[in-house]
C-alpha cells in the first residue's frame, strides 16, 4: 500500500509540474500577443535616445486604440524593398528625394522609429537637422543630439496620411 501511495503522489507532482509549466507559457505568449512586446535596437538610426542592442518594450494595446504623435516611437512593418535599397511602387527615386508611393507589400522586419511628422505636414532636414511644419498647428525644430547626423534633403518632403500595422 506504502508503495502505491508514493507512486501516487509523484505522479500527482508531475501533473502539477505540467500544469503549471503550461499555464506560465500560456500566460507569457497572452502578454505578449496583446498587452507588451520586447524588440531590440537593431540599427543606430534611433542613437542617442537608444542604443544599438538595447530592449525597449512597446505597449501593444495603445497601438490599437490611438495614432502616433510627433515625438512618439513607433515599431512597424515598412513596405518590401525599405530595409534595402529604397525600392518604391513607382520605380526608383530619383537622387535625394523620398518614395512617393510605397510597394503593395510588407518587409518581414521591423523598424523602430521616431515620428518627426504627421500626414500633411511638410518634413525639411539640413545638416541631420529636421524641421517639420504644418501650416498653423506647429513647427518643430530637432536638435542635431536627436537628428539622424548627416541626413540631408535638398528640398522639402510632404508626406501622404498612412497607417502602421
Amino acid at each position: 500500500m506504502a508503495t502505491k501511495k508514493g507512486s501516487s503522489t509523484a505522479s500527482g507532482s508531475l501533473l502539477e509540474l505540467v500544469l503549471i509549466v503550461a499555464v506560465a507559457l500560456g500566460l507569457a505568449l497572452g502578454i505578449q500577443a496583446f498587452l507588451v512586446k520586447p524588440y531590440r535596437i537593431p540599427s543606430e538610426s534611433m542613437v542617442p535616445t537608444l542604443q544599438v542592442g538595447q530592449r525597449v518594450l512597446v505597449n501593444r494595446i495603445g497601438a490599437r486604440f490611438s495614432t502616433p504623435h510627433v515625438g512618439d516611437i513607433v515599431v512597424f512593418h515598412p513596405p518590401a524593398g525599405a530595409e534595402q535599397d529604397n525600392t518604391c511602387g513607382s520605380g526608383q527615386p530619383p537622387a535625394g528625394q523620398v518614395c512617393d508611393k510605397p510597394t503593395p507589400e510588407r518587409a518581414d522586419v521591423n523598424f523602430i522609429k521616431r515620428v518627426v511628422g504627421e500626414p500633411g505636414d511638410t518634413i525639411y532636414i539640413r545638416g541631420g537637422t529636421s524641421t517639420a511644419t504644418a501650416s498653423a498647428r506647429r513647427t518643430r525644430t530637432r536638435s542635431p543630439a536627436e537628428a539622424a547626423t548627416g541626413a540631408t534633403s535638398p528640398s522639402p518632403s510632404r508626406f501622404p496620411p498612412t497607417t502602421t500595422s
